[in-house]
């Protein structure tokens, strides 16, 4: 029984220390993490062994433009409202013309890369999945 209670107790720790290791990985003495860019992970783990891009991913943002003249009219509203607030009492509509403020959808394309580094012999392979240039998961691979 008490041999049990052990081996529960181990696995549970076993589970825990692999799920945190796919959210960090250990190059030499520098760690990097989900969120960082590529860029960093270069400079902290050198080339990998191999580069992929393995999808590109689509999304929509929507955008709101406004001009630059509709900001400086806005501004001059605002002094003057404030200037003249105790003697002026008008509603407090916007001053913009049809065309002051612009809604646009984009779509964005997003590449999914993913590069693999051997982190030596007997280790297993890390996999690194980068979303538009930044690191989002890391993966135990094959052993090398």
């Amino acid at each position: 029984m008490r041999i049990n209670v052990y081996i529960s107790a181990f696995m549970l720790l076993a589970v825990a220390s692999a799920q945190a290791a796919s959210d960090s990985m250990r190059c030499g003495s520098r760690i990097i993490s989900k969120g960082d860019t590529k860029v960093e992970i270069l400079l902290k783990c050198g080339e990998p062994i191999l580069k992929e891009t393995i999808a590109i991913k689509e999304r929509s943002r929507e955008l709101q433009l406004k001009s630059v003249t509709d900001s400086r009219e806005d501004k001059n509203n605002q002094n003057n409202h404030r200037s003249h607030q105790s003697t002026q009492n008008t509603n407090n509509e916007s001053h913009r013309d049809q065309f002051g403020q612009i809604n646009l959808e984009a779509r964005v394309s997003l590449p999914i890369d993913r590069w693999t580094y051997d982190l030596g012999k007997g280790r297993f392979l890390r996999i690194l999945i980068f979303e538009g240039g930044t690191l989002v998961n890391i993966v135990a691979g094959d052993r090398s």
